[in-house]
């Protein structure tokens, strides 16, 4: 057996996911075909590359020497391929309206020579128009808060989930709760709300909130378009809203709730449509960037830290979260 570059991205995938299973899931490969290849990469470099516990993966010190060559294997043999295109290679990016300009700038910065067009859709818009080629990939938000099993990925097209975050409380800074590190459901009734449109997806997370905590948000102000509109009604009129928990606005405190609803920030993809090294570094830098909110605001990293047995898939990008 050689070493093939296939068997690089393999263990680049292992490393920067955290975890065989994680990795598994991610290459949507059955986890013990994975962990067969990779003893059989392990042979021919002469030892293990990773010691495994029950928490995941880490380089071993031969690890440490040879995945960041391997790595920069798959990325050059990636430039190579982008390289010998005849025209640069186009990536067109559905997104929600909420997406920050900081996401796109890391996109961007992960995936150098090629062009990245990104246009904001809903998201049922956005899923189709992934299944009909019109668009390379869109990102969209999964919710299913009754607990139901949720839907899989539309026939010819693969999901992978890159961020999750609760539902949460959105309040003004001068609110006397804002500075409370929660809000309980009883209080809930005693807000003014601005909610969602009807047609937004999120209206039903709402209304199936609002219902399980036993409150009917009243008065309702406004109705908002989406979440950045909601965000700035909280900010300007003095209203409340719910929110994803990694939300952040000027003027804006997002509370933790309990909440039992969460929202999976998916990536769709047409099978034949986002090549795997391209996949590999669009995947990292979204969930990058979700790992920075983490960091950068406490009560949604504890969340996160504290929920990662339920998305094993993030928890390679988090690095030393605490």
């Amino acid at each position: 057996m050689r070493l093939e570059l296939r068997h690089a991205d393999v263990v680049t995938c292992i490393a920067a996911a955290g975890s065989i299973s994680a990795a598994a899931a991610e290459m949507s490969v059955p986890q013990p075909s994975l962990t067969t290849q990779l003893r059989r990469i392990e042979r021919v470099l002469g030892g293990p590359l990773f010691v495994r516990s029950r928490t995941g993966v880490s380089p071993t010190p031969l690890g440490e020497r040879l995945i960041p060559m391997m790595a920069d294997l798959v990325r050059r043999s990636e430039a190579i391929v982008l390289a010998a295109r005849d025209r640069t290679p186009v990536l067109r990016l559905g997104v929600p309206e909420w997406t920050p300009v900081a996401l796109r700038r890391a996109v961007d910065a992960a995936l150098p020579g090629v062009e990245v067009q990104s246009t904001t859709l809903r998201a049922g818009t956005a899923v189709a128009a992934v299944a009909q080629g019109a668009l390379t990939a869109a990102l969209h938000v999964r919710a299913d808060p009754d607990g139901g099993s949720r839907p899989g990925p539309a026939e010819g097209t693969r999901s992978v989930v890159v961020g999750a975050e609760p539902v949460w409380l959105a309040l003004p800074d001068e609110h006397p709760w804002a500075t409370q590190p929660a809000v309980v459901p009883e209080q809930l009734g005693e807000l003014r709300w601005v909610l969602r449109a009807g047609d937004s997806w999120f209206g039903p997370v709402e209304t199936w909130l609002m219902r399980r905590f036993g409150v009917v948000p009243s008065p309702v102000v406004h109705r908002a378009g989406g979440q950045r509109e909601a965000l700035e009604w909280v900010a300007s009129a003095s209203v409340a809203a719910l929110v994803g928990g990694a939300a952040s606005a000027p003027g804006v405190t997002v509370v933790p709730l309990p909440s039992p609803a969460v929202l999976e920030v998916v990536l769709v993809h047409r099978d034949d449509g986002l090549a795997e090294p391209l996949r590999g570094r669009l995947v990292g830098a979204l969930r990058g960037h979700w790992s920075g909110w983490a960091h950068e605001r406490p009560p949604y990293g504890r969340w996160l830290r504290d929920h990662l047995h339920e998305h094993p898939e993030l928890a390679g990008s988090l690095g030393g979260l605490r």
